[in-house]
């Protein structure tokens, strides 16, 4: 697939409906280069990425396939998510310059586009390096830093203004959304799940047949859709961000949304609450430690950045990433997609999956900073899995 998709951007991406925005004689010089070479890139979930390089540059490629890349031809989606994701670019960078790679060209016939590579040799995304807890905390902020200014430049409830609101607000995407981080791994029988033994056999009790679970996932599917507060990610987990030593893209926006602002903090959070699960099963305690100290990080950027003064509504906004953080943890273990690393370390899945259990239970009563991220990295071991204590 890497080599097709190679041929498509050397041989479309200059064609009549291409669309080149980049005058770097560098860039037009490598997508016109017979000499490149490209290299498979296993991030995307619902699309095809690609790394293209000579031995002096390289850039970033993307094809949106007309179905959902990691289950196949028999899982048709719409390509209008490339539109929806060229815009996306477009729009953020507007509101926010820098926080999103630069789109170098599109082919609209044959939904491949090319983006910076933020390393150019060696861009990484964040998810690679939570796992040996690597990432450095500048440029995951940097990253919390853009999503809160696009977040208070387009809150409705401040006389924000939306870019291409209609779009967003009309994202078929949204159905993906709810299906796979909502519905999807709360249906028995569901052929999309899957899940390790330890947890599958704790399934009928703890999510099926568990009032408190399916009553958490139902209210913050409600808040899903009817908290249009402003434009938001959607999709803004640790594996949608490109970033180096010092700063951080914000890539992958074809989920973007007119919704809860809540769900881009939540997110972000699951993701190294997940980590912390990895880092705890292995007994590394400066692993666990570094996952706290990222998320608490998270919490006051974003206060900070988005200059948020209510109380009252900093109380509910908790509240609710607690509610979005739980059900990302869940979905990552009991439906699509799963992580890697928790996949392949023993008992990080069990351990994640009460982990969510308990955030399901326990999101409602969060009220400030300190309880959500208490509740996201425990640090006392008391999920009743065996591994080290801290």
């Amino acid at each position: 697939m890497a080599e097709c998709i190679g041929r498509i951007i050397i041989d479309k991406l200059t064609s009549p409906s291409n669309t080149v925005i980049s005058d770097d004689d560098n860039i037009l010089g490598l997508i016109n280069s017979k000499d490149s070479v490209t290299d498979n890139l296993s991030d995307g979930n619902i699309n095809f990425v690609q790394r293209l390089r000579t031995d002096s540059c390289s850039l970033i490629l993307k094809y949106c396939p007309p179905y959902i890349g990691i289950l196949g031809p028999e899982n048709p989606l719409t390509q209008d998510r490339f539109h929806l994701e060229v815009q996306a670019i477009k729009d953020f960078d507007r509101l926010r310059p820098g926080s999103v790679p630069k789109l170098y060209c599109w082919n609209a016939d044959t939904k491949v586009f090319a983006m910076e590579d933020l390393c150019r040799r060696d861009a990484v995304v964040a998810y690679i390096r939570l796992d040996d807890a690597s990432i450095t905390k500048q440029s995951l902020l940097n990253v919390i830093e853009n999503i809160a200014d696009i977040h208070k430049q387009t809150a409705l409830d401040n006389y924000g203004i939306i870019p291409n609101e209609h779009l967003y607000r009309n994202n078929p995407l949204v159905s993906i959304t709810l299906e796979y981080f909502f519905d999807g791994p709360y249906r028995p029988g569901n052929p999309d799940n899957r899940c390790c033994k330890a947890v599958e056999i704790l399934l009928e009790e703890r999510v099926y047949s568990n009032k408190k679970v399916r009553d958490g996932m139902e209210a913050m599917r409600g808040k899903f859709i009817s908290d249009g507060e402003a434009l938001v990610h959607g999709d803004l987990h640790c594996g949608s961000v490109m970033v180096d030593d010092s700063r951080g893209f914000i890539i992958d926006g074809e989920f973007s949304y007119v919704g809860a602002t809540a769900l881009d903090v939540g997110q972000p959070l699951a993701s190294l609450a997940l980590f912390h699960c990895v880092h705890a099963v292995r007994g590394n305690a400066s692993g666990c430690l570094w996952m706290r100290e990222l998320g608490a990080a998270v919490l006051e950027t974003y206060h900070r950045s988005r200059g948020i003064e209510e109380p009252r509504y900093w109380t509910q906004f908790v509240s609710d990433a607690a509610g979005f953080a739980a059900c990302d943890v869940m979905r990552r273990v009991i439906g699509v997609p799963h992580v890697a690393a928790v996949e392949r370390t023993e008992g990080a899945e069990e351990r994640a999956f009460l982990l969510a259990q308990r955030m399901f239970q326990r999101f409602r009563t969060v009220s400030d900073s300190e309880q959500l991220i208490d509740l996201c990295f425990p640090f006392k071991d008391d999920l009743g899995v065996e591994v080290l204590g801290f």
